[in-house]
């Protein structure tokens, strides 16, 4: 009667163990936080419903160009004097009061010679040399 009572509890737990195993719950979807007030989020928005990239069918035909030459604004800055012009505003928080400044405090020898009709300036927006008519 033994061996019985032994037989029987170990089909009992045989039978147990080979119960499927339930299925996990599926993920749930982890919205992005806000950052803290006072700091900024450097990723985009998520859209879900941003439209499709446009197929190769809709997109606009552009022509191609190549440029030969810059554009006449940036045929008229020197880079030398500019280069010296923003070093000077660095080392001294204000720009020259023109270009003759330079020559006066020995940064440069001599004004460069500018193109007949010309005449190197200081352009105080951009911090650079610029020629202008004279």
């Amino acid at each position: 009667m033994r061996i019985a009572w032994v037989f029987s509890l170990c089909a009992v737990l045989a039978l147990g163990a080979c119960k499927p195993k339930p299925e996990p719950p599926p993920p749930t979807p982890v919205e992005p936080k806000a950052p803290p007030s006072g700091t900024v989020s450097l990723l985009p928005p998520s859209d879900n419903s941003a439209p499709p990239p446009p197929s190769a069918e809709s997109a606009p035909v552009r022509a191609e160009t190549t440029r030969t030459e810059p554009p006449p604004e940036e045929n008229n800055v020197n880079e030398t004097l500019t280069s010296i012009i923003r070093d000077f505003y660095d080392s001294n928080g204000r720009l020259p009061k023109d270009i003759q400044e330079l020559v006066t405090l020995r940064l440069i020898s001599k004004i460069p010679e500018a193109p007949p009709g010309k005449k190197f300036v200081l352009d105080p927006v951009k911090k650079r040399a610029i020629l202008v008519n004279k």
